[in-house]
């Protein structure tokens, strides 16, 4: 019995070894950047990624990571608009609004005046990026932190108000082919207080979790075990029995 115990162990391991999970969040990033964003302009910054070889078939959640910061100048968070948007090989297209003048409000036009974000979007975030200081603000000398929902809000961010609908998140993204272009727009669309992006970076989670495709050595190692069990199933002197008083499962006891 015990080589039929050892025999299955064997076998089980060879097959988690060739059914081990690949990596289901595709990451890129751009740091060290430190490109100024032009003041009181509609013209903007646009940064581009190009993705290939992904598992159309699945979809996936995007999260995006984004650190601004001001210049000598200092910032105002409540100048910005940004988006993120993919086109698909196919031609598809779809967009997310991450931020429309954060604090924007009928009393409020000019927004928030921090200076800066190190943050991520995520549409499973607690809180709404647009009324972040209503919502534990987690600011530390001047720049926001943590994890935030998108703004959403599909409006001119030269009208966009508390009563704005938001109708755009990242999730739109993940339904289509995640392999085409990747687009991140910022704007500063405000004179005074100049910014500047740091870093930005795209996630892709997939749903659900991609399977492997074993790799060719995790194959060789897979045949050698179940080789090695076969082996030693049908030797009958690889496990001889004990000298009578080996340990013994105590009284009323069940051998496991």
């Amino acid at each position: 019995m015990k080589s039929i115990f050892s025999l299955q162990a064997l076998v089980a391991a060879a097959l988690l070894m060739v059914a081990s999970p690949v990596r289901s969040a595709l990451v890129f990033e751009e740091t060290g950047l430190n490109i100024s964003i032009p003041d009181n302009s509609i013209q903007g910054i646009l940064r581009t990624t190009t993705l290939s070889g992904w598992d159309a078939s699945l979809t996936y959640t995007p999260r995006v990571t984004l650190r601004i910061a001001g210049t000598g100048f200092g910032g105002f968070v409540g100048d910005l608009y940004g988006y993120l948007s993919h086109e698909t090989p196919g031609g598809d297209y779809r967009m997310a609004v991450l931020l429309n003048r954060p604090g924007r409000t009928v009393f409020e036009p000019s927004g928030y005046d921090e200076e800066g974000f190190d943050i991520v979007f995520a549409d499973e975030a607690a809180a709404d990026i647009h009324f972040y200081q209503d919502s534990h603000p987690s600011i530390i000398s001047g720049t926001l932190f943590g994890t935030w929902q998108p703004d959403g809000r599909l409006a001119s961010p030269f009208e966009v108000d508390e009563f704005s609908p938001r109708t755009t998140n990242l999730a739109s993204l993940g339904t289509i082919d995640p392999n085409g272009t990747w687009n991140l727009f910022l704007a500063d669309l405000e004179a005074g207080g100049t910014m500047r992006l740091e870093s930005w970076g795209l996630e892709l989670i997939a749903n659900p979790p991609a399977t492997a495709v074993p790799e060719p050595s995790q194959i060789l190692s897979a045949l050698v075990l179940i080789c090695l069990a076969a082996v030693m199933a049908a030797s009958k002197s690889i496990w001889p029995l004990k000298q009578a008083g080996f340990p013994r499962p105590r009284a009323n006891t069940t051998l496991r």
